[in-house]
């Protein structure tokens, strides 16, 4: 583990948020506000560890692109995470995929004193479909 300037990343509160049957398939890109947890008034500082994709009630497919999840500040959609157009054909019903941040290359941490982060699902293009629960894992500190 690791100490973060503003916080100590080592105690870390963990919160897994859940946006249920999200339909990656619908054609356009769907937006999501995560609240930030508050301290005094201040909301703290954080860094997205994971996004799982659970509960997949239909196939993925996108014959032109395939479908993602990028968490951001409503500026910059993926300053703070993107797993990539990762959700295609193989991704099918009942499977549970758990994408992790990627320190080499990942996204910046959430800075201190944010209200809320936004996660853009990003449709699939094409022939599109896919339907699952969207469930960032952060840590808050």
């Amino acid at each position: 583990m690791r100490s973060r300037q503003h916080g100590n990343y080592e105690n870390a509160m963990i919160l897994r948020y859940t946006y249920p049957a999200v339909d990656f398939g619908g054609g356009s890109n769907v937006t999501h506000l995560i609240p930030v947890p508050t301290l005094k008034s201040r909301g703290l500082a954080g860094r997205v560890q994971a996004i799982e994709i659970a509960r997949v009630t239909e196939d993925f497919a996108g014959s032109t692109s395939d479908a993602g999840v990028r968490i951001g500040d409503g500026a910059d959609d993926d300053k703070y995470f993107d797993t990539g157009l990762v959700l295609n054909e193989s991704v099918d019903v009942g499977e549970v995929l758990h994408l992790e941040h990627d320190d080499a290359g990942g996204g910046e941490d959430i800075e201190r004193g944010r209200s809320s982060v936004t996660m853009t699902c990003v449709a699939s293009v094409g022939t599109p479909t896919g339907i699952a629960d969207v469930c960032p894992i952060i840590a808050w500190w």
